[in-house]
C-alpha cells in the first residue's frame, strides 16, 4: 500500500539542527496529527516533505519515489500538496483564479474538476468571482484547502488550518478534514488545537525540540501526561 514515509529525517538551518531524526508515516485515507508547541519543528517537517527545505540526513519516500531532493513543483506532481500556515491565498486574484492556479499542475480548471470542490466547500460557489483578499479567514482557509486538493493529491499537508478562526468555523474545518480521509486522501495535520486534531485524527505524533517524542492512537496520546497537561488543559 502506498505510504508517505519519513525515515530519520534531519534538517539544519545555519548552525541549528531543527529536525533531528524524524520518522513518521501516513497511509492513504488516514488523518494523522502532528502535535507540539511552537518552534519544535512541525512546520519545518511539512516544508521539508514539500521540498522547501532539504534534509541533511534521512529519506522521504512516497511509494518507491524518493521525495527528498525534489523541487516543490516536482513533489506536487508526485501527489503531495501543502496548505501552509496563514492560508497564503492570492488576495488580488478572484477565488476562481486562485483555484485555477491549484489545478494547473493537472491541467485547466473545468466544471468537472471544480464540481467536487464546490460540493466539499459549498460557500465557495457564490464567491468564485470575488477577490480572495476580501474573504473571511474561514473562507480563505476553505479556499486554500480547495486549491491544494485541485492538484489531485494522494497526501495533503495541512499546517494550522484552525489558526485564528472562530469555534464554529474550526468545527467546519475539522469536519472537512475528516471527510478527506473518506475520499482516500492521506492528511498530515499540524495543529496547536490538540483537541480538534485528536478528534479528527486516527493517530498522531508529538514533537519536542525537533524530535518525535511520542506516537500512538489519538486515544493513547490523550492519555500521555505531556499532551494532557500542556495541550488539553490537564483534563482526563
Amino acid at each position: 500500500m502506498t505510504r508517505l514515509v519519513l525515515d530519520g529525517v534531519s534538517v539544519r538551518r545555519g548552525r541549528a539542527e531543527v529536525l533531528r531524526g524524524v520518522s513518521l508515516e501516513v497511509a492513504p485515507g488516514e488523518v494523522v496529527a502532528l502535535l507540539g508547541s511552537n518552534g519544535v519543528g512541525k512546520s519545518t517537517t511539512l516544508r521539508t516533505i514539500s521540498g522547501l527545505h532539504r534534509p541533511t540526513a534521512g529519506t522521504i519516500m512516497l511509494d518507491a519515489t524518493r521525495l527528498d531532493g525534489l523541487r516543490p513543483e516536482a513533489v506536487v506532481r508526485t501527489g503531495v500538496a501543502h496548505v501552509p500556515e496563514g492560508r497564503q491565498v492570492f488576495g488580488g486574484l478572484s477565488v476562481r483564479e486562485n483555484l485555477e492556479l491549484g489545478a494547473r499542475v493537472r491541467g485547466p480548471l473545468t466544471d468537472a474538476t471544480l464540481r467536487p470542490m464546490l460540493d466539499l466547500f459549498p460557500q465557495l460557489a457564490e464567491l468564485l468571482p470575488r477577490r480572495a483578499g476580501v474573504l473571511s479567514g474561514g473562507q480563505q482557509q476553505m479556499l486554500a484547502i480547495a486549491r491544494g486538493l485541485l492538484s489531485q493529491p494522494r497526501f495533503l499537508l495541512l499546517d494550522e488550518p484552525s489558526l485564528g478562526l472562530a469555534p464554529k468555523v474550526v468545527a467546519d474545518i475539522a469536519r472537512i478534514v475528516g471527510e478527506l480521509g473518506g475520499l482516500g486522501v492521506g492528511v498530515l495535520l499540524v495543529e496547536q488545537n490538540a483537541t480538534m486534531a485528536l478528534d479528527v485524527a486516527a493517530r498522531g505524533y508529538l514533537m519536542a525540540e525537533g524530535r518525535v517524542v511520542a506516537a500512538g492512537t489519538s486515544d493513547e496520546l490523550r492519555e500521555t501526561d505531556s499532551v494532557r497537561a500542556v495541550y488539553l488543559g490537564g483534563r482526563h
